[in-house]
């Protein structure tokens, strides 16, 4: 919904203002925007092609926008004429004029309905309008791209009417004047940058003396105040977050039953006294919202926003113009990491597992499907992969992986009723035939159910502001040419005239300026990353869904059987590292698609990445089906930070970071929470590869927890001392030696020493539960 809103203001303002107005976000191959320029521009279908939809229902815009714009020297109290004051009030016109039509739309789908219709005729007004009325509150903040009182350019050339001294001065007091409006760390433009700077204008003056002056002063270069375009960003993002901090946020008194689900705003209700139409009893308002209708589970009560949220998924054919069974194809729920157990058995030929979940799915259907509506699970599973793949042949209805957990079957499937009495009696004897309907799934599945466990990731890239800041950029020589850097610095023909050659060499040492062309290349980056690179690799490559892909965030629905790999697949891509499947080729840090039939949604070109400097951080979260989404979620959030704050002493500084933080959330209440840098994780993952039992992992960690190691340089004898015990056969038991010796190092060398022995333990029983868990059992019949 944020991602909707987002995109419609973005809209607004580029149809107003023009689209390179918009610096954040950008707006180029962007879903959304090309679905309404083709709906209001039908001659841009020659450029612009139609998205798929899940393309479109991925989110990726965020909740700040950054714009450009003039002020028409219009002073910060002049509201009259100011295009700053004008642009804000268009998106904050635009965003509640387009979140009152979600309201409108939303009440109108609940009270069109001929099921239910009638209980939401009257619904209390103020429970409603005064509640979204009050959702959104912007607030906003503008910088000045250079002193005002100074110009925007500055130039070390002599004129005719001046002495250098004179022009030294003058240049002297304009940088100064860019210093203190932005306050860089180091004030710009230090020595090295500054003689190389006169040099390069002495050298234009020499080069275009006998030039006419129009032709000769367009040759000749001057400085910009885009030169502070990294610190005016900075101050402008630190302005933002001042006014952010200052703000007030107004919301309206909750005078009766408050929202069950945030405890925030009244539960929507209707109007049961037309002369006292705020008065209500919670027994009145439990009545109300002991009603399903189709969307709630009988036992929440939710205020409106909330209200709306649950209605969108019915109201988004309407709104983005596609056919209700294209947008209905990507809604998963919990039990359809099952999509990545088929995968598996798919890749690795094992059509039995295959059809013995199609045989296990049918006889559980016929068992509750007479208390049924015959389409209650006919709901796509809302995995792309699934959806689009022909070979499985899967019936939505009898092989849908809610089948498999009880509890979802309860909980979420509607019951046909004609009467709430009928409907409080089917609800009786489905729950009475739950224990059947357990049994008959414990039949199937007697040990490992694949609906058992459901995956939730969140992932964010490193210091992003110091991305911004430029803090991480290399030296100007480390963007030339090899060949070219080489010839400048060994330059043993005195080729480059002295009087350059040493002001060349220095500034070659410089680190490279954050400048506006640089941030464009670095929004390039993230926007290739997160629109094609993140999509194709969740949704494509592995049977996952991508819930949120905006910049270097990343947050996405996976499974047990394939969360690592894809873990490892997007920090690749994030670095433009090596493809682990080869289908791209990593040249210069670009990823660029190097098979045959190229996915339609991957441009041929090649894609740009944030190079191998570049680091991201995850939080995973491997929940039990019992344990309630908004947990797993606090959890996950919880994991990503400690994964950032994660760190190793490295030339003695703290290093953090560049880290993946796994918790299992147990449902009896239990966390297991296992913490490392990337590249250790990935040894990790070598340990899963190996066909041992689980059980030997848990003995190593065991044994690990009664006899820790001392000392780094005992970790290889202990290793062999365990698997020599070990009755799994010699080359199988060098191979573990070496995998677990090497991972167990890597942890000893990244890990702070006070967790070194909790971690290694975790790591171990991590690998045990996974291995034990992804082999699911089949009884025979």
């Amino acid at each position: 919904m944020l991602h909707y809103l987002s995109a419609k203001v973005s809209y607004a303002i580029a149809n107003q203002y023009g689209p390179d107005t918009l610096l954040y976000p950008c707006l180029y191959q962007q879903p959304l925007i090309d679905n309404w320029l083709l709906k209001d521009y039908y001659d841009f279908k020659e450029w612009i092609k139609r998205h798929d939809p899940n393309q479109l229902l991925t989110a990726g815009f965020p909740n700040v926008i950054i714009m450009i714009l003039p002020n028409n020297n219009q002073s910060q109290q002049d509201l009259k004429d100011n295009p700053i004051y004008a642009a804000t009030q268009l998106a904050k016109s635009t965003l509640i004029e387009e979140w009152q039509k979600l309201g409108d739309q939303s009440l109108e789908f609940l009270q069109d309905s001929k099921k239910w219709g009638k209980q939401w005729q009257n619904i209390n007004q103020n429970t409603w309008d005064k509640w979204l009325n009050s959702q959104w509150q912007t607030y906003y903040t503008a910088f000045p791209i250079g002193d005002p009182e100074s110009d925007l350019t500055c130039s070390l050339r002599v004129g005719k009417n001046e002495t250098a001294e004179e022009k030294q001065e003058a240049f002297e007091v304009w940088c100064h004047q860019q210093n203190q409006l932005t306050k860089p760390k180091d004030s710009l433009f230090e020595t090295n940058e500054e003689r190389f700077l006169k040099a390069i204008f002495k050298l234009t003056d020499i080069e275009t003396e006998d030039e006419p002056p129009k032709t000769k002063y367009s040759k000749q270069p001057n400085l910009n105040v885009g030169s502070w375009w990294a610190y005016v960003f900075d101050q402008l993002r630190t302005s933002l977050n001042a006014v952010k901090n200052a703000r007030t946020w107004e919301l309206p008194t909750a005078f009766t039953v408050r929202s069950s689900l945030s405890g925030m705003g009244s539960a929507v209700h209707p109007i049961v006294n037309e002369e006292k139409p705020d008065r209500i009893s919670e027994k009145e308002i439990n009545e109300f919202w002991s009603e399903k209708f189709g969307l709630f589970d009988g036992t929440e009560k939710l205020n409106a926003t909330e209200i709306v949220k649950r209605v969108l998924h019915k109201l988004l054919p309407e709104i983005l113009n596609y056919e209700e069974q294209e947008i209905s194809l990507y809604y998963p729920d919990l039990t359809a990491g099952v999509a990545g157990y088929l995968k598996n058995a798919l890749l690795n030929n094992q059509q039995s597992e295959i059809d013995y979940y199609k045989r296990s799915c049918h006889k559980i259907y016929k068992e509750i499907q007479p208390l049924l509506d015959n389409d209650n699970l006919s709901q796509s599973w809302g995995i792309p992969w699934i959806n689009n793949n022909k070979e499985l042949r899967l019936s939505n209805t009898i092989h849908h992986p809610r089948l498999l957990n009880a509890g979802w079957l309860l909980e979420d499937v509607e019951i046909s009723h004609d009467s709430n009495m009928e409907y409080r009696q089917k609800l009786e004897e489905l729950s009475t035939k739950r224990t059947t309907i357990q049994q008959v799934i414990n039949k199937y599945y007697p040990s490992n159910n694949p609906t058992n466990w459901y995956i939730l990731v969140a992932g964010d890239g490193d210091s992003m502001g110091d991305w911004l800041r430029g803090s991480k950029l290399k030296n100007y020589g480390e963007y030339l040419p090899d060949e070219l850097r080489e010839k400048i610095i060994n330059d043993s023909n005195d080729e480059i005239p002295k009087e350059y050659k040493e002001p060349l060499q220095n500034f070659l040492e410089v680190r490279k300026r954050m400048g506006p062309s640089t941030h464009s290349a670095l929004s390039r980056a993230l926007l290739d990353f997160s629109n094609q690179l993140v999509p194709y690799l969740t949704e494509q490559r592995y049977a996952g869904r991508l819930i949120y892909s905006g910049g270097d965030d990343v947050l996405a629905y996976t499974n047990l059987w394939e969360w690592d790999n894809w873990l490892w697949d997007i920090r690749q891509c994030f670095k433009g590292q090596e493809d682990p499947y080869n289908e791209f080729k990593n040249e210069g840090d670009y990823w660029q698609w190097n098979k045959p039939n190229k996915p339609k949604n991957i441009a041929q070109r090649p894609l740009f990445t944030m190079g191998k400097c570049a680091t991201i951080s995850f939080g995973i979260v491997i929940a039990n089906h019992s344990v309630p989404l908004a947990i797993a979620l606090e959890s996950l959030w919880e994991a990503e930070e400690e994964a950032k704050d994660h760190y190793t002493k490295k030339d003695n500084k703290d290093t953090y970071k560049d880290a993946v933080q796994v918790r299992v959330l147990y449902g009896n209440g239990n966390t297991l929470k296992s913490t490392s840098k990337f590249d250790i994780f990935n040894q990790w993952k070598q340990l899963l590869k190996l066909d041992l039992e689980p059980s030997l992992f848990e003995q190593a960690a065991t044994i690990w927890e009664q006899h820790p190691i001392p000392d780094q340089s005992a970790i290889e004898p202990w290793t062999k001392a365990f698997y020599s015990r070990r009755d799994i056969g010699e080359e199988l038991q060098q191979d573990y030696q070496k995998i677990l010796t090497s991972f167990i190092q890597g942890l000893w060398i990244t890990t702070p020493q006070n967790n070194l022995d909790k971690e290694v333990k975790n790591w171990l029983k991590l690998a045990a539960f996974v291995k034990r868990n992804r082999k699911i059992s089949l009884k025979q019949e």
